[in-house]
């Protein structure tokens, strides 16, 4: 946003406005300070508030413009275990509004989250970007969103809201925008109008909820309700008042009735910044809300901190402000207020059955969000029970090609084994063949064998008879003398050789 756009929109909206014969001196003093403006400062300037805005360019108050613009702005809610997932949700929301917060703070007692760490995912991640801050403190109810925040952020706006309201956008822009009208008052998005009469506080059934009669009017009569957001300029109340054991004693569950106490104590006003719109609540996050139990106890608990205020300071002046307070005109009388008791008996009869049939559909819907959460939870049993048959089937497939390639391999094993077979057989019948032969050459051979044999044995006994026959001549001859002799005379040469 830059300077010149800025200043052409406050000059259309100033024309509009105001006397043009103020335009020269107004403006000279205007474009000096918007150029000391940095880019954010700008951004909160160009803002719907201009109106809010010009007054102070009309009265040529822009360094307290500037004050007020360069403020530091803290979003603080807290929660506990039961709604901590719309707690996320709504920390999402706050990070994409139209008018950003300098810092979002969740607050959360130590007593109730054990396990620091398990916290909802979307919450890790915002606190990873450093989009949100989670700080730990003791468990003080719905007093935490504001009690450790006023302490720690003193010089800072602080803007209250509930972990279980789908917000608007730009909520966080209309809140900063009715600061800069009204900087000295608490801005609320949603107020009850506080009834009283002549001399008291009529008692809460008669206030009148989401008061829409004081738009842009400053009034001790309107009680800021959180759940809708709640701004808070800096500072403005003492720490006397931030005394955790009187919180717990009296209203631990009204928080917004303490702080009405403390801004009529401190005489500090409240704004309704624009009509109401209506709050959107997410679903489901009420089984645990404080909601039910505020409307009887709240009654209670204002009587008792009317009473501890009455003790402090020595009179009734929480009653006396609001019943007799300048600013809000005439007190609401006893006729006007019984015709408000009518008609909101009847509102509350329309109501009751607007909330009759609401609860019936919602019974409807519960009833079918339980079937369909129980199809839901057959559909996954059978995509389970899909995936393991599934999962059986590509295992026996699996194994199928397991047995297929050992089948495979089966298969030409033996065909290696038939193929040795068969040049086994064909070996077997080359052997026979060989063994025929040789069977057949035995034959032969035997014949030839025992017709040789017949024939040596023949010629053998023709031998023996032959030696048979020497050895007889030889006899004959060694009884022969002269053989004797001659055998004699060679064995002598024979020696002497």
């Amino acid at each position: 946003m830059s300077v010149d756009s800025v200043f052409e929109g406050f000059k259309e909206l100033f024309r509009y406005r105001h006397d043009k014969n103020q335009f020269e001196i107004v403006f000279n003093s205007l474009r000096q300070t918007l150029e000391s403006f940095d880019e954010g400062q700008l951004d909160r300037l160009s803002l719907d508030g201009k109106a809010g805005i010009v007054s102070y360019i009309k009265d040529n108050k822009c360094n307290q413009l500037f004050d007020i613009v360069n403020k530091k702005m803290i979003v603080s809610f807290t929660s506990y275990p039961e709604r901590i997932e719309y707690a996320a949700l709504v920390a999402e929301n706050m990070v994409n509004q139209t008018f950003p917060a300098d810092e979002i703070v969740l607050w959360l007692a130590e007593e109730q989250f054990e396990d620091k760490e398990a916290l909802p995912k979307l919450i890790k991640e915002l606190v990873a970007q450093e989009k949100l801050t989670i700080k730990w403190c003791y468990d003080l109810k719905s007093h935490k969103k504001y009690f450790y925040a006023m302490q720690e952020y003193v010089d800072a706006i602080i803007i209250t809201i509930d972990d279980d309201i789908n917000y608007s956008s730009r909520t966080l822009e209309h809140l900063f925008c009715g600061y800069i009208s009204y900087p000295k008052s608490i801005s609320s998005l949603r107020t009850h109008l506080i009834v009283t009469d002549d001399k008291e506080v009529r008692p809460y059934s008669y206030w009148i909820k989401e008061c829409d009669g004081y738009i842009q009017t400053p009034s001790m009569r309107l009680l800021a309700t959180g759940c809708a957001g709640i701004l808070y300029p800096p500072a403005i109340f003492e720490t006397e008042f931030f005394d955790e054991s009187v919180i717990e004693e009296m209203c631990l569950n009204a928080d917004d009735l303490w702080l009405k106490a403390l801004e009529i104590y401190y005489d500090i006003p409240t704004v309704l910044v624009r009509a109401h719109d209506g709050i959107s609540v997410r679903e489901g996050s009420q089984e645990t809300s404080l909601w039910n139990s505020n409307i009887t106890e709240n009654d209670v608990q204002w009587n008792k901190i009317c009473q501890w205020f009455k003790e402090k300071t020595g009179k009734d002046i929480l009653n006396d402000v609001l019943a007799k307070h300048p600013k809000d005109g005439k007190a609401m009388n006893e006729i006007l207020v019984e015709s408000y008791m009518n008609e909101k008996m009847i509102t509350k009869k329309k109501r009751n059955e607007s909330n009759t049939r609401f609860f019936e559909i919602n019974e409807k819907l519960k009833i079918a969000y339980e079937e369909k959460s129980e199809i839901n939870a057959k559909l996954q049993k059978t995509y389970e029970e899909k995936s393991e048959i599934n999962a059986k089937l590509q295992k026996t497939y699996e194994e199928k090609s397991e047995i297929n390639a050992k089948l495979q391999k089966t298969y030409e094993e033996k065909s290696e084994i038939n193929a040795k077979l068969q040049k086994a057989y064909e070996s077997k019948d080359e052997a026979k063949a060989k063994l025929s032969e040789i069977r057949e050459k035995y034959k032969q051979d035997k014949q030839t064998y025992k017709e040789e044999k017949k024939r040596l044995k023949e010629k053998i006994q023709k031998l023996q008879d032959k030696i048979t026959n020497m050895n007889e001549r030889l006899t004959k001859a060694e009884s022969f003398f002269p053989y004797r002799v001659y055998r004699f005379i060679l064995r002598k040469i024979l020696r002497k050789q």
